[in-house]
């Protein structure tokens, strides 16, 4: 009796259930009864097999030369037999055998089963994360300011226009400064050695405070000066010799380099240029009857050099 006849009995309900019997002969090792049970049910969808089901499905695996041999047998429950199938493999692995047989088995038990979906699992969405709240940007941290350093100068030169004759120059200050712009503050003194006239001497001092504002473009430095202060002029072996002071005042530039001697020291020489805003002179003779020996350059111009510490 074909085994798919043998079946018409099973398939009054819905889904067909079995009683499986399992055997494995001759130290076969193929897969257990739960995990050909559990093929079958992936399979068909369902469980089929149930304790005192009509039907019962026995399945025996045996070697069978390089392979193995299952013979599934399909009977009642009174053991009288209703089908029979052989299914064979060559190979010594197991695995092709078992994939056989779960089919074979799966359709014994409901022929049906090929004409119905497989069944679908049905996965629930995986909830949707709410979004993230926005995060407030970070201020925006103004750049660092450059360092702010101090400093102290103190020099000396040589120049021309400020008195009569070759005149030296002594120049105290104090510097704030950053990378690209320097202030300063500080005092000048000058004195010269005096000129003939008329058959005696004249000569003068400056003493003046002055104001510096420097671009600085690495160790260059282009300044702007104002310089305020007072002329003494003094002549001597002339007729009514006598001192006189007249004030001073002054605009112009300096140019002026910073070299790096160690550490925090650098030399500075400087070239400085200055118009006088109130001229000075030097008049000579009696009251009424002066004559003029000496008067200030239209432009004074200095050389010098300065030692500049900085802290820090």
């Amino acid at each position: 009796m074909p085994l798919a006849a043998a079946l018409a009995l099973a398939l009054a309900a819905d889904h067909p259930r079995v009683q499986l019997r399992y055997q494995l002969d001759g130290g076969a090792r193929c897969l257990s009864a739960a995990q050909l049970g559990a093929e079958v049910e992936a399979r068909l969808g369902y469980d089929p097999f149930a304790a005192g089901a009509p039907l019962v499905a026995d399945v025996r695996i045996a070697p069978s030369g390089q392979g193995f041999e299952a013979t599934l047998t399909l009977s009642d429950a009174q053991g009288h037999p209703r089908g029979r199938q052989r299914l064979s493999s060559p190979v010594a692995d197991c695995r092709e055998l078992e994939a056989s047989l779960a089919l074979a088995l799966a359709l014994a038990i409901d022929p049906g089963s090929l004409q119905r979906p497989l069944p679908r699992t049905v996965y629930a969405p995986a909830p949707v994360p709410p979004p993230a709240a926005a995060q407030p940007l970070p201020p925006h941290a103004p750049p660092p300011r450059a360092p702010l350093s101090f400093g102290l100068s103190l020099g000396g030169g040589a120049g021309l226009g400020a008195a009569p004759g070759l005149v030296g120059t002594v120049d105290l200050g104090l510097e704030l400064r950053r990378p690209r712009w320097s202030v300063s503050v500080g005092g000048l003194a000058t004195s010269s050695g005096g000129t003939a006239a008329d058959g005696g001497t004249v000569s003068a001092a400056l003493y003046a405070g002055d104001a510096t504002g420097c671009a600085r473009l690495g160790w260059l430095g282009l300044c702007g000066e104002l310089a305020a202060g007072a002329e003494v002029s003094t002549a001597e072996g002339l007729p009514a010799a006598r001192v006189a002071t007249t004030p001073y005042l002054a605009l112009g530039g300096r140019l002026q380099a910073d070299i790096p001697l160690w550490s925090r020291f650098f030399l500075r020489p400087h070239v400085d240029a200055l118009v006088p805003l109130l001229a000075a002179s030097i008049d000579v003779g009696a009251a009424g009857a002066e004559t003029r020996v000496w008067a200030a350059a239209a432009v004074d111009g200095s050389l010098g050099v300065d030692l500049l510490a900085l802290v820090p």
